[in-house]
């Protein structure tokens, strides 16, 4: 007799309740909060399922739950679509920030909670809710199974993305408990990291693959690399530039360096807007990385590098709090 079977799940709701109960469980040190509906540049309104904010790890999702009998094209490719285009909306982020500024001012027990999270004082929390809204926000997607449509799909969003899948178990005595051992090992079904990220964000990449004279040599899960004229390999990466920070910043994974060593990666250019672009060997990224600011999961492990470049005219790497000094080359746009 079977001690236990795989129950279909009823309806999106069960996965929406199972993340608001349980997501301590992988983000100890982050903030939940309920969807509400965020809106495009034109006005269409969406509402994502929820929100999730790592301040400890400059890191924040938008949270989409979803059952793959929905529909791949039919349904959620505009639901996750819209919600990228939303995220990226000032005016969306901004009513993102007073909402999480408003949660957390609303109990004294939430709020010295948040105080503790973020670092800071009361008088300090609202600009510190704006400055981790500052950093791009990754889609982290909850489904209970997965196809090659949606494969396809979260291919092609320009957003970094986590996509887990949920089981439903039903045991010997009716009880049902609800989880992802995706979630638990920290193995997304599906992750993509989009150097390309959206509007003028492909433009001027693709410019800067034209200026540079760039054949695209490899793809490994939306991380590409180019062939530059001199015959070395170049990893690109776009940030657009954070007015409030004055500096632009990107997130550089520890997988990044396994895909570089094992295909003779030699480089990374780090385009900062419509500036131009940074270059500097891998070697000396990996020696940035050694001191860099970093965000690590709950085991320890290390998520991404914080990489930050310095406002123009002269665009140079650097590091918050540190006088360390790194050789790479600027090209600039126009010259």
């Amino acid at each position: 007799m079977r001690k236990f079977s795989v129950e279909s799940f009823d309806k999106e709701h069960e996965i929406d309740d199972w993340l608001e109960g349980n997501f301590k469980d992988y983000w100890p040190n982050a903030i939940y909060l309920k969807g509400f509906k965020i809106k495009t540049p034109h006005g269409k309104g969406g509402i994502p399922d929820g929100f999730i904010l790592d301040p400890k790890n400059n890191q924040w999702f938008v949270i989409e739950n979803e059952l793959l009998r929905h529909g791949v094209w039919t349904h959620i490719a505009e639901q996750l679509v819209r919600f990228v285009v939303a995220s990226n909306h000032p005016e969306s982020v901004q009513k993102i920030r007073d909402r999480v500024f408003e949660q957390l001012t609303s109990d004294d027990s939430i709020l010295d909670n948040a105080l503790s999270l973020f670092g800071v004082r009361e008088v300090k929390l609202l600009t510190a809710i704006e400055k981790l809204l500052e950093y791009p926000p990754k889609l982290l997607v909850f489904i209970d199974e997965v196809n090659e449509d949606l494969h396809q799909l979260v291919r092609a969003l320009a957003i970094d993305t986590e996509l887990y899948t949920l089981m439903k178990i039903k045991d010997k005595e009716d009880n049902i408990s609800i989880f992802s051992p995706t979630l638990k090992e920290k193995k997304p079904v599906i992750e993509t990291e989009n150097s390309v990220k959206v509007g003028s964000a492909k433009i001027t990449t693709i410019s800067t693959i034209e200026k540079l004279g760039l054949e695209l040599e490899g793809n490994r899960r939306g991380f590409k690399w180019y062939k530059m004229p001199d015959g070395k390999l170049i990893h690109l990466k776009y940030s657009k530039y954070y007015e409030r920070n004055e500096t632009f910043w990107y997130g550089v994974k520890p997988s990044n360096f396994e895909v570089a060593k094992e295909n003779g990666i030699d480089r990374f250019g780090f385009i900062t807007s419509d500036e131009g672009v940074l270059i500097l060997e891998t070697n000396e990224l990996v020696r940035y990385c050694e001191t860099a600011r970093k965000s690590t999961w709950e085991n320890g492990e290390i998520k991404h590098f914080h990489i930050f470049i310095s406002a123009p005219p002269e665009p140079t790497l650097f590091q918050y709090g540190s006088d360390n000094n790194f050789i790479s080359d600027f090209v600039k746009s126009d010259s």
